[in-house]
C-alpha cells in the first residue's frame, strides 16, 4: 500500500452551532498541517453536528453553512499539499433535501464528493427527513492511495435491514473497487455494547477483504444521545492497531503503509 499519513479528528462537535464547529475544524486542519500529514479527516456531519434538526431548513443555517464551506476552502489553500475530508450537509438544487456527505477538499478545490447511501430513520436516526440517499460509494484515488471512503450506517449493510432491490452493499461494493483502505466517518451514539459491535464489525470486514478499516467517530452530547468517540483502526490481520478516547476529543495518526503499529 502507498504510504500516506492520515490525521483523524476525534472531533468533539456542537449540534446546529456551526461557527463553533468551523472553528475546531480549521484548528485541527493547521494541526494535520504542522504534524504534515496527507489527509485530514473529520466525522460524519462535522460542520453541522448530529442528529440533524430542522434549523437545516432555515436559510439562515444555510447561508452559515455556505460561509463556513467558503472559510474552509479558504484555508487549504494555505496548506495546498494537504487533503481535507469534511462530513456535512450538502444541500441539493431545487430540492428541500440533503445529501448526508463527505467531501475531499485540497488547495481550495473540492476533488470528490461521497454520499451516504444507506439512511438509518429509527430511533433518534431520523436521517430520511433531512437526507436522500446517494448512490453506492466510488473509491477515491488521493494521492495514488484508493480510499473506501463511506460514511457510518453504510458499513452496517444487512439483507434482512436493506432489502430493496436498489440498495447495494457499500462495503462489498467497495472492496470490488480495489480499495486499498476502508475509511468509516461516523457519528454514532454510545450504548453499552456499541463499541463492541462496531469493533467486531469492521474487524469482520477488515479480515474478508484484508484490507484495514478506519473507523472515525465524533463527540458530543444532545438531548437524545451522548458520542463516545471510541474511533479505532483495525489492520488486515484483525488486530487493533490504533484506539481514540472515550467521551474525549482525541487524534488518531496513521501511517498507511504500517498500520500493525499503535
Amino acid at each position: 500500500m502507498l504510504c500516506m499519513k492520515l490525521f483523524c479528528s476525534q472531533l468533539h462537535t456542537y449540534t446546529g452551532n456551526i461557527r463553533i464547529n468551523v472553528k475546531k475544524i480549521i484548528t485541527d486542519i493547521k494541526q494535520a498541517s504542522q504534524a504534515q500529514a496527507d489527509l485530514c479527516v473529520f466525522p460524519e456531519l462535522a460542520l453541522y453536528g448530529y442528529p440533524a434538526t430542522d434549523h437545516l431548513f432555515n436559510p439562515h443555517t444555510q447561508s452559515q453553512l455556505q460561509t463556513a464551506i467558503k472559510d474552509i476552502l479558504a484555508c487549504s489553500t494555505q496548506h495546498p499539499k494537504l487533503g481535507i475530508i469534511i462530513g456535512l450537509p450538502e444541500a441539493i438544487e431545487d430540492k428541500l433535501y440533503f445529501y448526508n456527505a463527505a467531501w475531499l477538499i485540497e488547495n481550495g478545490l473540492v476533488l470528490s464528493k461521497t454520499h451516504k447511501h444507506l439512511i438509518p430513520n429509527d430511533d433518534i436516526f431520523q436521517e430520511k427527513r433531512y437526507f436522500i440517499a446517494g448512490n453506492s460509494p466510488q473509491v477515491i484515488d488521493y494521492k495514488g492511495l484508493k480510499l473506501g471512503l463511506h460514511l457510518c450506517e453504510d458499513m452496517w449493510f444487512s439483507t434482512h435491514l436493506h432489502h430493496e432491490a436498489q440498495i447495494k452493499n457499500p462495503i462489498e461494493y467497495l472492496a470490488k473497487q480495489n480499495a486499498d483502505l476502508f475509511l468509516n466517518l461516523s457519528a454514532s451514539p454510545y450504548t453499552k455494547t456499541k463499541h463492541h459491535m462496531r469493533y467486531q464489525l469492521a474487524k469482520e470486514h477488515a479480515l474478508k477483504h484484508k484490507r484495514p478499516f478506519v473507523y472515525l467517530n465524533c463527540v458530543g452530547l444532545t438531548d437524545e444521545a451522548i458520542f463516545d468517540g471510541n474511533s479505532f483502526v483495525i489492520n488486515e490481520t484483525g488486530t487493533l492497531s490504533h484506539q481514540a478516547a472515550f467521551c474525549k476529543q482525541d487524534t488518531i495518526i496513521i501511517d498507511t503503509k504500517n498500520t500493525s503499529q499503535k
